[in-house]
């Protein structure tokens, strides 16, 4: 998309802003796993899985440097809706996005890039689901929070950490017999659609296809 140089920490680097291509996904996904602050999200699986899902249109944007490393990605996705309007989020229908980088230079130069396609595109807005606050200028919505629990080394822990009524409904349905745990693949693909739809239905969310599943699997 772009070549630049910028000056980070007191160092010239040579920054190449481009888009996602197949040829380049293990290396993405093997950068992604690397960063400590990287999500599943964030991972190039899911750039197939929503344009075959929902017809999309995906803009997975990463940094290289000289020596073509990648030092940076920003997963991007166009919504269209007439509910909602026509906006680009990173990423839609998870919690988590944002560019994530060697450095927060790298991340704000991903950012900036985000913003040209947006305004070349005519978009209303572009969202960025980002755990850090970058203090550059945009607007910020604080309404959601993340919670995290430390697990502790040992299951007697866990169950230690958990008050009497917790306990107590856990260990019903063990005496009665009455839950079993399966593990499978997209076999049991219609078992757990019917529990997730009528689940979403409940919270009064809209519901993915099924196809959406079917698409994780491919």
């Amino acid at each position: 998309m772009g070549k630049g140089i910028r000056c980070c920490q007191g160092y010239i680097i040579e920054m190449n802003i481009q888009l996602l291509d197949s040829q380049s996904k293990d290396e993405w996904d093997n950068y992604i796993i690397s960063l400590d602050k990287s999500s599943l999200y964030h991972l190039s699986c899911w750039k197939d899985v929503i344009e075959m899902s929902f017809g999309h249109k995906a803009y997975y944007l990463l940094a290289r440097d000289a020596v073509q490393k990648i030092t940076g990605v920003l997963p991007l996705v166009r919504l269209k809706s007439r509910l909602f309007g026509d906006y680009i989020v990173s990423i839609p229908f998870f919690n988590y996005g944002g560019p994530c980088g060697d450095n927060m230079e790298i991340e704000n130069e991903l950012v900036n890039s985000g913003i040209e396609i947006a305004r070349r595109e005519g978009v209303e807005h572009v969202e960025f689901r980002d755990v850090s606050n970058r203090n550059n200028g945009l607007q910020c919505k604080t309404e959601k929070v993340s919670l995290m629990l430390n697990l502790p080394d040992t299951s007697d822990e866990l169950w230690k950490s958990f008050d009497s009524k917790l306990r107590s409904q856990i260990k019903r349905p063990l005496k009665e017999e009455s839950m079993t745990v399966e593990f499978g693949g997209i076999e049991q693909l219609d078992n757990f659609y019917e529990v997730f739809s009528k689940n979403m239905r409940d919270l009064g969310t809209p519901v993915y296809g099924k196809n959406f599943f079917e698409n994780i699997f491919k």
